[in-house]
């Protein structure tokens, strides 16, 4: 899940996503990739976090969706290396809203040892 230290303040998008769908997936199955540093981090049971530091050579504003094109590629590596054996990687917005159960429904039409982008 991408996203931005502001957007874990109480009431934000991301801690939306960690009260909701988050929930219903296995613990550690969610990696969170974020611009920025959290404090007081205790509702991010079950969630691995990725603190990337805005670049000062990042030309982009850092608080908005274009730090999502630095988050997205770090992120992804970052989970890929934690997590070799996963079947299967998505990358959302933390606006995001997933259905676990009919993802789950959905990928199971595809081959996971064949590499593609869905």
């Amino acid at each position: 899940v991408l996203s931005a230290a502001a957007a874990f303040e109480p009431g934000r998008r991301a801690r939306g996503a960690l009260q909701t769908w988050v929930r219903h997936l296995p613990a550690g199955s969610v990696m969170m990739a974020l611009e920025g540093k959290l404090f007081g981090e205790e509702f991010l049971a079950g969630v691995e976090l990725l603190e990337i530091e805005c670049p000062k050579h990042w030309v982009m504003d850092c608080d908005s969706w274009h730090s999502h094109a630095l988050t997205a590629a770090f992120g992804l590596e970052w989970a890929i290396l934690q997590t070799p054996t996963a079947l299967w990687f998505m990358i959302v917005d933390d606006d995001t809203y997933v259905r676990a159960d009919i993802l789950a429904k959905y990928l199971r039409l595809f081959d996971p040892s064949v590499p593609q982008c869905l």
